[in-house]
């Protein structure tokens, strides 16, 4: 698998059209169960299981059609894969519209399509998913850009009451012109660290002899149990520390330019890189697959060395009137906390005197 982890070995797909047009859905059948795909000329439509608590709902993802002849044809195959009343469903994918002004960065609007997109979105009865953290999830990474919101999730009422409270963030565009979206419920429980074998391990030199070392040496126990888990034990420790040495230095190369680029993603919902920026982003874009040594001009060097720490973003807040996930609500709930907090309604009882 070019495109997926060797764990997501099952898929389906929409074969594509040139270079558009296509679908793929992966899945871990440890974590889920897919069955009954349901495709369509623009859509696949699969059940999904929830191995752990049997819970089940119906998955749709999309590729809207680029040009505008085509795009009613996908609007009504969207209304006809509505399902009956009560069964939960999620709708997702690069729908190639929008219907709302406010999701795209011009005023370069095909009104007729908007309306025609909202009014198959009533008909669903779906509600928009917001992404907490982007504007726009598509670039076409001109100087001047134009930015769209284009990759989009709907719901409905009976997968709401299943899974609400949930989010959804942009991730990097580092490997795309768009952003990956990813949802995930906003109280997630805590995981233990566990060791991970990287596949790219045995082609370096010193992996078999670090393997070597740690697995060898003897012990005292007898058991064959006690000595595989503690060989295996020892081995896991000696890699980490091996892959620690040998590659910590790239990963944390690769993790500041990942930061850098979501950073300018980010800056481009309001306004154009300048082009010391844009020379930064895309050289970055351009190295972080193979991330080598990087050679910057001096500019863009002391540009790089003033970015500041990004902050911690709060993707939302849990207050007595709900969840909050947009900056403005956050912001006045806060503000309202801290002032009853520090405001005092009370005159001293006793004077300094």
């Amino acid at each position: 698998m070019e495109i997926a982890s060797p764990s997501r070995g099952n898929f389906f797909f929409l074969p594509a059209s040139d270079t558009r047009g296509s679908v793929a859905i992966f899945w871990d059948d440890s974590a889920v169960t897919l069955s009954n795909a349901f495709i369509l000329t623009y859509s696949i439509t699969v059940s999904v299981k929830i191995q752990g608590t049997g819970t089940e709902f119906l998955l749709s993802i999309v590729y809207g059609p680029s040009t505008a002849d085509d795009k009613p044809a996908f609007l009504q195959e969207m209304v006809s894969i509505k399902p009956m009343t009560g069964s939960p469903w999620l709708i997702m994918g690069d729908f190639n519209l929008i219907y709302e002004a406010r999701d795209k960065n011009n005023l370069n609007l095909a009104r007729r399509l908007m309306g025609q997109f909202r009014a198959a979105i009533d008909a669903s009865e779906l509600i928009e998913l917001h992404c907490s953290n982007r504007r726009f999830s598509c670039s076409n990474e001109r100087v001047v850009p134009t930015l769209v919101y284009l990759d989009s999730m709907f719901y409905n009422v009976a997968w709401d009451a299943i899974f609400s409270p949930c989010t959804v963030q942009a991730l990097l565009s580092s490997h795309f012109d768009h952003c990956p979206m990813f949802i995930t419920s906003i109280i997630t429980p805590p995981c233990k660290a566990r060791f991970r074998f990287e596949n790219f391990w045995p082609r370096h030199a010193g992996f078999f002899d670090t393997v070597r070392e740690a697995w060898v040496p003897g012990m005292s126990s007898t058991n064959p149990l006690t000595r595989l888990r503690v060989k295996l034990g020892r081995t896991a420790q000696a890699l980490c520390s091996w892959s620690k040495e040998l590659f910590g230095n790239a990963m944390f190369q690769l993790h500041l330019a990942n930061e850098i680029i979501h950073r300018f993603d980010v800056v481009q919902d309001n306004r154009a890189l300048n082009p010391l920026e844009l020379e930064l982003w895309k050289l970055l874009k351009a190295r972080v697959l193979g991330l080598a040594t990087i050679t910057l001009t001096s500019n863009v060097q002391n540009y790089l060395m003033n970015f500041r720490r990004c902050k911690n973003f709060v993707h939302a807040l849990t207050t007595e009137r709900g969840i909050l996930t947009s900056h403005d609500d956050k912001e006045a709930s806060i503000h309202r906390h801290f002032s009853r907090v520090f405001s005092t309604t009370e005159p001293p009882s006793l004077p300094f005197n």
